[in-house]
């Protein structure tokens, strides 16, 4: 598991720094370039694999039913992901992220944004480390990490259209 983190910290570190660096060399289209870049890389990879937190309960079927809940996932969003994810999106976020009807549209190759949400934040891609904003984006917790995570991978269901906390 020590190993894994290692791999996955080192990864992390790779895709920043050719973020970054893509941004310098080409301004806009540099990042979102990489992004695409990176969001390809992520895809690719399973949670299994990247030894995310969650993997084995959403490999097994079983999940923790306040950790997967949406309002748990909402509440996350809210702290760390709407900062970018609004709409209009900022700072190069591709999305907003306001409402569970956003974490369910199916892009042009009927890829499930939840599912994006998921390789992203599994690839430790999100949130953003290269980003230079003030005040600086926050990690997620490893509780955090696992609420998207488990989530998403029990298939990112809402509780019959209840409004949250946020209302959302």
């Amino acid at each position: 598991m020590v190993k894994q983190m290692a791999v996955i910290e080192s990864r992390a570190a790779s895709d920043a720094h050719f973020v970054s660096s893509s941004v310098r060399a080409f301004g806009r289209a540099g990042w979102q370039f990489g992004s695409l870049v990176i969001f390809a890389i992520a895809a690719c990879s399973s949670r299994a694999e990247s030894g995310a937190p969650g993997a084995a309960a959403g490999a097994s079927g079983a999940t923790n039913a306040v950790s997967s809940s949406w309002c748990a996932t909402d509440r996350v969003l809210s702290r760390k992901c709407r900062r970018c994810h609004q709409d209009p999106p900022l700072n190069g976020a591709p999305f907003p992220l306001l409402s569970y009807e956003d974490t369910q549209v199916v892009d042009g190759r009927g890829k499930p944004r939840f599912q994006k949400m998921a390789d992203s934040v599994a690839s430790a891609y999100m949130p953003p480390q290269f980003l230079s904003l003030t005040p600086p984006v926050e990690l997620l917790t490893d509780e955090e990490r696992t609420t998207l995570l488990d989530w998403c991978a029990a298939g990112a269901h809402s509780e019959d259209g209840a409004p949250c906390d946020g209302g959302t």
